[in-house]
């Protein structure tokens, strides 16, 4: 189990900074995220906060996870396709 987590962390490491998984092209996934301390990075995890605090819903898992990121990375990309978002505005 070590190794795998290894391999795919260090897959990782060339992404740098300020980055979420893409699931597909329509969706997002939150089991890669990675928000540096910069301007841009800070507004996303304080965007995403409060998004979990206003809108939590115990009943539809997925609306917790990979729908609250890509609500919010839809506004920080200023675009609805996933796979147009490849900056995030600070």
């Amino acid at each position: 189990m070590t190794h795998f987590l290894l391999t795919h962390y260090r897959s990782l490491v060339g992404l740098g900074t300020n980055y979420a998984g893409a699931e597909s092209e329509e969706d997002m996934a939150n089991g890669a995220l990675n928000f540096d301390m910069d301007s841009a990075g800070r507004r996303a995890t304080a965007l995403i906060l409060t998004e979990f605090q206003r809108n939590f819903n115990g009943a539809i898992w997925s609306h917790n996870g990979p729908q609250a990121i890509l609500r919010i990375l839809k506004i920080l990309c200023g675009t609805e396709q996933v796979s147009k978002c490849s900056r995030m505005t600070a």
